[in-house]
């Protein structure tokens, strides 16, 4: 699936990254609209993250943490959620590109969105 990524400070790119299913008290989401940050968004695409947690070494690195979507897809130990929900996403990281889908997830900026719940 595509993705909006960082891949070194400075240098913003779409990119493809594997897709997974989600486990037992997850859910997928298909993201419908994300929005970059000022605050968080900015400072990882001119590498100024560090008091994030986000370093030389976090890169590459998928953007986004502010998305609105739905519900496509619902493990079996989720209860707070059903098909066709629409959700609102928040901050979370995953560290990289390469990561697999739905790991340490900013991410919303993917096609496709692994939430726990």
């Amino acid at each position: 699936m595509k993705a909006v990524a960082v891949l070194k400070p400075g240098k913003v790119a779409i990119v493809d990254i594997p897709m997974s299913k989600p486990g037992p008290y997850e859910a997928l989401v298909k993201s419908e609209t994300a929005f970059i940050c000022y605050a968080t968004d900015r400072k990882i695409v001119q590498g100024h993250a560090a008091s994030l947690g986000i370093g030389p070494d976090s890169y590459p690195l998928i953007l986004g943490h502010e998305t609105v979507g739905r519900v496509v897809e619902v493990a079996p130990k989720v209860t707070s959620f059903k098909l066709g929900d629409r959700i609102l996403g928040g901050l979370s990281f995953r560290r990289r590109a390469t990561a697999r889908a739905g790991e340490r997830i900013p991410n919303t900026f993917s096609q496709l969105i692994i939430r726990r719940w």
